[in-house]
């Protein structure tokens, strides 16, 4: 009689068992955590208390706090000359476990503005032959080209990184892009047609991520071209008949799709609800989260742009 009230307990927990089971062992399923942060440039707001000197502490634990697998950063300052501006440097000091793609966006690679991307070195490993920087431009190989309407030369800091568990390469790998279009209503378009069909001639079929202050709304014809939206316009003399060759997912627009919320602020001063940073992936990665972080650090924004999280999972 023990022995079958025994067996009877065994199959009862089986049954409670077995879903949670069969999750975790989904074909090696796991999350990704990305974040896309503009931390505003050290060289505004000098002498203001939210100039950068009161903010990079902040910043960097915010980065740490999230163990992010990939951060995109915009409006990132390199400057080997004055170390009190050098956001790209003190990022790389600060978080120690993050790998860095950079370059800055001008003509010149000794100092500027740019998109930095890091990578969490403990689960990621970057694919050598696969990674660089180019611009939204015509010629993505020139430093410092613009494409038409722009008023700024605009980079992509991109990688193909290849998973790693126990310290060890895997056959799972992720493609992730980060940039910060223009301001320019042509070069926005521009830079997104540029970037899409860059990112339609990878080597490797593996799953894409795009973070960036992409300085147009949901709603705008980017954005609706990035989710697979055929986008007919003319703009000054040139006409554009396009639809993008990688359709992609917003993964808060999925989550939240008739809610939105302000990304640029103003340091709190501006609450337009629109937000104009983001995260893409492919749809074929599970949207599990995403939020606009909203931390201060000693009564201080971090950046006059609230960060965007976004938790995916790779089946």
């Amino acid at each position: 009689m023990k022995k079958f009230f025994y067996g009877l307990l065994l199959l009862a927990w089986a049954f409670v068992l077995s879903p949670v089971q069969a999750d975790e062992a989904d074909s090696g399923a796991f999350e990704i955590r990305v974040l896309t942060f503009n931390i505003r440039t050290s060289r505004g707001e000098v002498g203001k208390p939210e100039e950068w000197k009161n903010r990079r502490r902040g910043v960097v634990g915010l980065i740490r706090r999230g163990d992010y697998d990939f951060v995109g950063v915009q409006e990132a300052i390199f400057s080997p000359q004055r170390a009190r501006l050098n956001q790209v440097d003190h990022l790389k000091a600060a978080l120690p476990g993050y790998g860095m793609i950079y370059r800055p966006r001008g003509e010149s690679a000794d100092r500027g503005e740019g998109t930095p991307l890091l990578y969490n070195r403990s689960r990621w490993v970057l694919d050598e032959t696969e990674h660089g920087i180019f611009w939204l431009s015509p010629t993505p190989d020139v430093p410092g080209s613009r494409c038409d309407g722009s008023r700024l030369p605009r980079t992509v800091c991109w990688g193909r990184f290849i998973r790693l568990e126990n310290g060890k390469p895997t056959d799972r790998a992720v493609y992730v892009f980060n940039t910060h279009l223009d301001l320019g209503f042509q070069a926005k378009l521009e830079g997104a047609i540029i970037l899409a069909e860059f990112i339609a001639k990878r080597k490797h079929g593996d799953p894409v991520f795009i973070t960036g202050d992409m300085n147009c709304a949901k709603d705008s014809l980017p954005m609706r071209y990035f989710a697979g939206e055929r986008i007919e316009t003319k703009i000054e003399d040139k006409e554009y008949d396009a639809v993008s060759p990688v359709k992609l997912q917003d993964v808060y627009g999925v989550l939240y799709p008739d809610t939105d919320e302000t990304t640029y602020h103003g340091w709190g001063r501006r609450s337009s609800g629109v937000r104009i940073d983001f995260v893409w992936t492919s749809p074929g990665l599970e949207p599990v989260s995403s939020r606009v972080i909203k931390d201060k650090a000693n009564g201080l924004f971090l950046s006059d742009h609230y960060p965007v999280e976004a938790v995916v999972r790779l089946h």
